[in-house]
Parts: structure tokens; sequence; C-alpha cells
């Protein structure tokens, strides 16, 4: 009934059960979906969470005789654009399905191939060195500001340059001479910016490293330890971002998303948000719910996030094929990484895994970030 009603305005496709509606999704360019919960297989809030995972920018409509608040509550929680109830109006349901075609069209002029610089201009942070899936973390812990990572080489400085940060952190490289040349080439890219250092306390480095520490006291604002206490970067990213112009606090994560993000820095790959939940002590839909309200994004989106940085670290430091790079990285098969990468990636719209590998191989030389030669 629902594909007859729509059909005279859309291009339809009916799925009978969870693993059809799956593997459509997986394998067609879809606009917009609408899901029933009650359905054969897996119910269609699992489904609703594995389709965030794999396709985000899609909304999701669900469309159930549910007509109660729970279950609405779960699926708004989980990202569903719009909760409709069964018997459907006509109207509405044209006018919401319209608005979510509008919705998800608008983003065509982004798409456009060349309307986008390599890096995006602006960015109030900046994360730089060899960890990425703790300083994706750290990128996730600071949405909905704009983070960038950078890897620990000259391509570095070209983020820095080009996004004058408010707060930017240097992770601690392996010795101290590459550790004060790091931090002096930040500091000269962007002097007025708020510089952290991030030092792993465990491996007795620039902590218990007197020369190095008392060589970066005049250039460093603060000291970090990892694991990094996602709070406290926030709080310095407010301080930072606060001295120039007013601005509001970010204030602090609850232990809930904080346990929760540390989970998918380490376990990106497999990511869940039953596991996920498991981890914070709270149930799923709760945490889907904190997610949204602290961090201004879903649970899913933030997965991708991760596994997307992951992605281009990979692509820039292996050779590794695109088929791998997806299994490492978290994502189905090297198409879905394509897919979304060409939307995500923070380079030129359209852009393929392996354009952005050449791109990254021509911006980076086999240099590390360098100032002037340590004394």
């Amino acid at each position: 009934m629902l594909g007859d009603i729509l059909a005279s305005h859309f291009d339809v496709r009916l799925s009978g059960d969870s693993r059809e509606a799956l593997e459509r999704f997986e394998a067609e360019l879809v606009d917009v979906v609408l899901l029933d919960i009650l359905m054969p297989g897996v119910d269609g809030l699992e489904v609703l969470s594995r389709l965030r995972a794999m396709k985000p920018d899609v909304p999701v409509i669900v469309v159930s005789g549910l007509d109660r608040a729970a279950p609405a509550a779960n699926a708004m929680c989980l990202g569903a654009r719009d909760y409709l109830t069964k018997p459907v109006d006509v109207a509405l349901l044209l006018s919401t399905v319209k608005s979510a075609v509008l919705s998800a069209t608008r983003k065509a002029p982004l798409d456009i191939p060349g309307q986008r610089n390599p890096w995006p201009p602006r960015a109030d942070v900046v994360l730089v060195g060899d960890d990425i899936s703790a300083l994706a973390g750290v990128k996730v812990a600071l949405m909905p500001l704009s983070a960038r990572i950078a890897p620990m080489t000259a391509v570095g400085l070209q983020h820095l340059t080009a996004g004058q940060p408010d707060f930017v952190l240097v992770e601690e490289p392996p010795n101290a001479e590459e550790a004060i040349s790091a931090v002096r080439a930040a500091r000269n890219a962007v002097p007025t910016c708020k510089l952290a250092l991030g030092c792993d306390v465990t491996n007795g480095r620039a902590w218990n490293d007197a020369r190095l520490k008392e060589a970066l006291s005049r250039e460093v604002d603060v000291f970090l330890s990892k694991p990094y206490e996602l709070n406290e970067i926030r709080g310095w990213v407010t301080v930072a971002r606060g001295r120039e112009r007013d601005v509001a606090d970010l204030g602090p994560l609850s232990p809930h998303v904080v346990r929760a993000i540390h989970y998918l820095s380490h376990h990106y790959a497999s990511a869940a948000l039953d596991a996920a939940a498991g981890v914070a002590r709270v149930s799923p839909g709760y945490l889907a719910h904190v997610f949204r309200a602290e961090l201004d994004t879903t649970f899913w989106d933030c997965v991708t996030t991760v596994r997307l940085e992951v992605a281009k670290d990979l692509l820039a430091r292996t050779s590794h094929k695109l088929a791998r790079i997806a299994e490492l990285a978290g994502f189905c098969d090297a198409p879905h990484l394509s897919r979304v990468f060409s939307r995500y990636c923070g380079c030129s719209p359209r852009c393929s895994p392996r354009a952005y590998r050449n791109k990254m191989l021509r911006f980076s030389g086999p240099d590390r970030l360098a100032a002037e030669p340590v004394a």
C-alpha cells in the first residue's frame, strides 16, 4: 500500500524482511528509507542501527503500528528522522517523505568536484600525531567543533598554517629531539594558539626527561598525559577559543559518553551500540540519547568518524589494498569504504581513496615535522 502511494512521486523499492532490506540498502543508491519495527528477522530498531552505520547520511523514517512513546523515543535516539504511526495519513506521509528527499538532495552541491579545498579552510582544533585511533577519540569528544587530524610529517604544517586553529595538540614523537622540533614547528606555524604536548608517561619520556621538559616549558602551554582525559581537553579548548571571542563552554561529558568514546578508540572495527552501552554501563537507548545531547551527533556518526580517520591513516602510511584497509577500519568492503569516503573524507568531493592516497604522497615528504636544529 505504501509503495503504491509513493510510486506516483518516487522510484520505490520494496523489501519484505530485514535481511533483504540491508542487502538492498548496501547494494543500491537510496535517498530515503521507510522502516517498520516489527518484521521478520531482526527488528526494525536493530536494522536502523545498521543502516546508520552503513550510510549515516541517508534519512530514515520509521513507520510502525506501535503507537507508544518508548519505541518512538528509541527510534529517534538511534537517528531516525521521523516516526509515523499506522494507519498513516497519506498527506502526512507524502509531505514527510518529500521533506526528507529535499533534505538529502540539498547536499548535492557539495558533491561537485572542485568546490572544496584539499582540507577545510578553518579548523578550531588540529591534532598532530601517529596514534590515530586515540586522536580520533579526541576528535569525537570535541564535537561539534571542527577538529582535524594531521600526521606527524611535513604535511602537518599544511594543516596548521591553513587552519589557523585555536588549540593544537602535538603527540610526543619517539625521541627528545623530534619532540622539540615538532613543538617548535607547531609554535612557529601558529604563534597565537594554545599548544599542548601529549606525553606517554608510562614510557618515561617528556615527564622524566629533565632536559626535554625544560626546553619545552617555554613553548608548551599544557602537558597532557595519555590516555587522555577528554574533559580536560574540552576545558583547555574552551579556554583557547574564549581568549579572543565570547564562546560557549563546551561543558563536561558524562562518564557514560567518555567510557563509550574510549571503547570506540580501541574497538572501532567491531563497534556496536550494545557493546558500547555495556562498557558505558547504561542501556543502548540511553547511550544513543546522551551522544546526541552532548555531542550534537549520533553514536554511529562517531563510529564513522573514527573509522574514516583510521582508513585515511592507512591509505597514507601503508601500501595495503583498499579491501584490506576497509577490513582493518571496520567497513563492510572496499565499495562501502569508497562511498563513505567520497562523502565524508574532508578532501575534494567524490575523491576516491586512491586519489586521496596519491594526494597525501604528494604533500607528505619523508621528513617529520622539523624546525631549527636542536641545540
